[in-house]
């Protein structure tokens, strides 16, 4: 195959690698499920209720958060962010493993948006919760 050939060929596998990539994640309306699990683990997180917290999430969550890493993530969060106060829905994706989604969060003493990212699956026939974060400058450090 001649060089020129060969370029040109990798131009288009790349470009479309970008935009299989790019457009992996297909947006979708908020999950009717998502603002009900979602508040009630940022309520359990607020009143550093492990149990509660961790009641809907898939059988890796004591691997991923033991009891006692939530007790200093909460601490954290009250300590850096204050107490949770609101949310409110920004986007969900579809990523073909899970449902991701995104709502920014008000505490106390954050003023800046507080970003929640949660991703749902269903297993067994249920909605579970496979992964959890919370962001902001305060929480970061800055």
């Amino acid at each position: 195959m001649p060089k020129k050939m060969v370029k040109i060929v990798s131009a288009i596998l790349i470009t479309l690698l970008a935009l299989i990539s790019v457009s992996s994640c297909a947006p979708i309306p908020e999950p009717e499920y998502a603002s009900a699990i979602t508040e009630e683990i940022l309520q359990a997180l607020s009143q550093d209720d492990y149990a509660k917290f961790t009641e809907r999430f898939d059988e890796n969550i004591e691997k991923i958060m033991p009891e006692k890493k939530f007790h200093e993530l909460a601490a954290e969060v009250e300590a850096r962010a204050g107490s949770y106060q609101s949310k409110e829905f920004v986007k969900a994706e579809d990523s073909g493993f899970s449902i991701i989604v995104y709502y920014g969060a008000r505490f106390t003493e954050e003023p800046d948006e507080v970003l929640i990212e949660i991703r749902f699956k269903e297993l067994d026939g249920e909605i579970r919760v496979t992964y959890f974060n919370i962001d902001s400058p305060k929480l970061r450090g800055n």
